[in-house]
């Protein structure tokens, strides 16, 4: 004897059901990122008027980076004055480093051939602990020495007139602005940065 087996075509309804069961369990996972995406994105923080602004990473690991700094013994101000007599060049980064290890400053010098060197100096003690040349870095350095050429406030200068807000100056550096320079210094007070910018004329910039 043959064993017939009828074998049926889902109907649209039957189909209409499995097409829902696979594509609702998608459509919630894509509702639920989105909501999770826009629920990540904070709300401003208000700046004032007078130039200074929340600095942006002053959260996390740079929060407990800056945890150092009150009681650092050399300013980022004096550590740029180190950093520049070991040369060769002229400042246009320092940051503070507390998180890991003795606390310092790291410091990049740019000289007129385009060099870029690295000092790290011991925010204790004062002293140079290592100097590296960054070939390699520089050719991605938007700053060249062509911009600095005409510029007379170095970065230890801003950083003193940033330093006058109020707070101990952190990290400092030099951007390029259009055709010329300004000095972007993150001043840190009760462990909270904020950041205030200088121009090449050696004015605070309101803040936008």
């Amino acid at each position: 004897p043959h064993c017939f087996v009828t074998v049926r075509e889902p109907t649209e309804d039957a189909m209409s059901r499995i097409a829902l069961s696979i594509a609702l369990p998608i459509m919630v996972g894509l509702a639920t990122a989105q909501t999770g995406a826009i629920a990540r994105i904070a709300a401003p923080a208000a700046i004032p008027s007078s130039g200074v602004q929340l600095a942006h990473g002053t959260t996390g690991h740079r929060e407990r980076d800056y945890e150092g700094l009150p009681a650092a013994k050399v300013s980022l101000v004096e550590a740029l004055e180190i950093a520049e007599g070991e040369g060769p060049g002229r400042a246009i980064m320092a940051e503070f480093e507390g998180g890991i290890g003795k606390p310092c400053y790291e410091v990049k010098l740019l000289s007129d051939d385009g060099k870029l060197t690295h000092h790290r100096v011991d925010a204790n003690s004062g002293q140079v602990t290592k100097s590296d040349d960054h070939p390699i870095e520089s050719y991605f350095t938007s700053l060249k020495p062509s911009n600095l050429r005409d510029v007379d406030l170095s970065l230890r200068q801003a950083a003193v007139i940033a330093a006058k807000t109020g707070g101990k100056v952190a990290e400092a550096q030099i951007e390029r602005e259009d055709d010329g320079v300004q000095y972007k210094i993150t001043v840190v007070t009760n462990g909270e940065g904020h950041e205030v910018k200088v121009g090449a004329d050696g004015r605070i910039i309101p803040s936008r």
